[in-house]
């Protein structure tokens, strides 16, 4: 019998050129080997997470820029709240009764704005940490889809023009035979 080849793949066809189109447009390496869900799948994927990778990155941005606001605010209070105690310490040296009075009241409100502003702070450097959190997360998903599918590309480049129909099988008896299954059931009392 004739010895069966596979043809040769085109020039562009290479497993490794579609590996790297996949890597270009993704779906593409799949578009290319037939594999359309994939490639549907892979694209809408890969641009779901790019998008969300963008509206992070963004929104990173933004709490930032909270973040460092409140920083500000809050050493504004800080130094507030050092005068207002300064004012205390002076007003007790000289004992007028008014004076402490008002001392005690400013430094009140000192430690008020003092901790708003930390609240204020600490909840920007949270919800920061927390996007931070899920967006490297997303990265790693995109890095995730991404070596799928060029692995995916590659591989199936490889099996693109195989022929999965065997007509001669020398392991099989007198060399020819049409491949079956059997199944057989059996009953045990």
């Amino acid at each position: 019998r004739a010895r069966r080849t596979l043809p040769q793949p085109g020039r562009f066809d290479r497993p490794r050129l579609v590996m790297l189109r996949s890597l270009l447009v993704p779906g593409w390496g799949q578009a290319h080997n037939g594999a359309w869900l994939k490639a549907a799948l892979v694209g809408a994927g890969d641009g779901a997470l790019r998008v969300r990778f963008f509206r992070d990155e963004r929104r990173l941005g933004d709490l930032n820029g909270k973040a460092v606001a409140g920083l500000a605010d809050l050493g504004s209070a800080d130094l507030t709240l050092a005068a207002a105690q300064a004012e205390l310490t002076a007003a007790q040296a000289s004992g007028d009764s008014a004076r402490i009075a008002a001392a005690e009241a400013a430094l009140l409100a000192a430690n008020l704005a003092r901790t708003g502003a930390s609240d204020t702070y600490n909840s920007a450097v949270i919800a920061y940490n927390a996007l931070l959190e899920t967006s490297i997360n997303r990265r790693w998903l995109l890095g995730g889809v991404v070596l799928y599918a060029l692995i995916d590309a590659y591989v199936d480049a490889h099996f693109k023009s195989f022929d999965i129909n065997f007509q001669f099988d020398p392991a099989l008896p007198g060399g020819t035979g049409v491949p079956g299954a059997r199944l057989q059931i059996r009953w045990a009392f």
